[in-house]
């Protein structure tokens, strides 16, 4: 991300909310499978598979691009037919091979195993407000911004149907702290935005600035 007056305060922000966004994904995770075996697809840094790892998942890392902190954590071959879960978590829009991605996703996950993933949401409340200064663009860290319907479409075309999705919310709070470039527009306006996102996402969870979506594989 560029630099931000109040990168530093954000940040802080966004570390103390990570604890309370690993109990959120795994809550959500859990509503199909108490336990099993997880991977986390683009995990970064990996904190999320360690979280699981220590939740009695049995949890791998599978990290293309980024350094991972273990390296006998990051998995070069991805199994066959051996996932109850699968998670991509903002790790689709980033992958230049996405086609190969969610087809070796597809191939790993059990015949009743679920993939969970969520991406930036072009059709966010707050992307009309702040037009190219939003910071979800993240050029050109993020190559593809994907809607409700054209995610919907893409996993489909791959062989997976969306079962359940839900707005992500601390990303809208993040990414509208994110992208104000001056101290007197975040102290003035950044409240009034953040709960008037709020309030449009809980109308309509479609202007969330992040969704999380749970599929399956699709049989037919």
């Amino acid at each position: 991300h560029p630099k931000k007056p109040i990168n530093k305060v954000v940040n802080f922000f966004y570390r103390m909310a990570q604890i309370f966004n690993n109990r959120s994904k795994k809550k959500f995770i859990q509503k199909y499978f108490n336990k099993g075996c997880f991977l986390d697809y683009g995990g970064g840094s990996g904190q999320f598979q360690k979280y699981m790892s220590v939740n009695n998942w049995k949890a791998d890392i599978y990290e293309p691009y980024l350094k991972v902190d273990d390296a006998e954590r990051k998995i070069k071959i991805i199994k066959n037919d051996y996932y109850d879960v699968i998670s991509m978590f903002h790790s689709l829009e980033h992958i230049h091979n996405s086609e190969k991605a969610l087809i070796d996703i597809n191939r790993a996950l059990k015949k009743n195993g679920v993939l969970v993933i969520s991406v930036p949401n072009y059709d966010a409340f707050e992307r009309s407000i702040f037009k190219k200064k939003w910071i979800a663009y993240d050029a050109p860290r993020h190559l593809y911004h994907f809607t409700v319907k054209s995610i919907e479409k893409i996993l489909n075309s791959y062989g997976f149907k969306v079962i359940e999705y839900k707005p992500v919310y601390i990303d809208t709070v993040y990414n509208i702290l994110m992208s104000f470039d001056s101290k007197i527009s975040y102290i003035f306006r950044a409240p009034f935005l953040i709960l008037n996102s709020l309030f449009q996402i809980y109308m309509n969870k479609n202007k969330a600035s992040s969704i999380m979506f749970v599929c399956n594989k699709n049989e037919n």
